[in-house]
């Protein structure tokens, strides 16, 4: 009876140095040189899921953007972050926007207009070329009569010569 008193007793105690020893780990944990932000999530997340219910939420929080290096800390606290869960999320999305970044290059615009007017220009002389088609065999509807269009324009030259 003594020996399971004692184990109990030696259980509790290691078991609070333990969560001590998470807390103390939480604390101090920083982000590694060449680590990446998911990695060093990763690691704070094995321990902040130990001690979750010992730990206040905004010290999860701030122990977490805390060990962040100083580019990803500036960015995150920007956007400021209610929540250890907020947090890590925010940074994870700005790393993956970083290594986008790094991937693709900074995507100067273009000039898209010029090949835009270029593909334009292509596109109005094909809708021509098929209008031209489509009015060689147009049938004209009123065959005694000089279409408007002509009419107009017979107006036009004469008010030309006229003035």
């Amino acid at each position: 009876m003594w020996n399971d008193l004692k184990d109990t007793i030696i259980k509790i105690i290691n078991a609070e140095n333990d969560d001590r020893i998470r807390i103390n780990r939480l604390r101090t944990m920083r982000q590694g040189e060449k680590e990446t932000v998911r990695g060093y999530a990763s690691r704070f997340e094995a321990y902040i899921n130990a001690v979750k219910n010992k730990v206040r939420s905004y010290e999860q929080r701030d122990w977490f953007l805390d060990g962040l290096r100083e580019p990803y800390w500036f960015k995150v606290e920007t956007f400021c972050p209610t929540s250890y869960v907020k947090a890590k999320d925010c940074v994870l999305q700005i790393e993956t926007f970083q290594k986008d970044r790094e991937r693709y290059g900074d995507r100067k615009s273009v000039p898209i207009v010029e090949e835009k007017s270029q593909s334009t220009d292509t596109d109005i002389d094909n809708i021509m070329a098929a209008l031209g088609a489509l009015m060689i065999n147009h049938v004209k509807q009123e065959t005694n009569e000089v279409s408007r269009i002509d009419k107009i324009e017979a107006d036009v030259r004469e008010m030309a010569r006229a003035g």
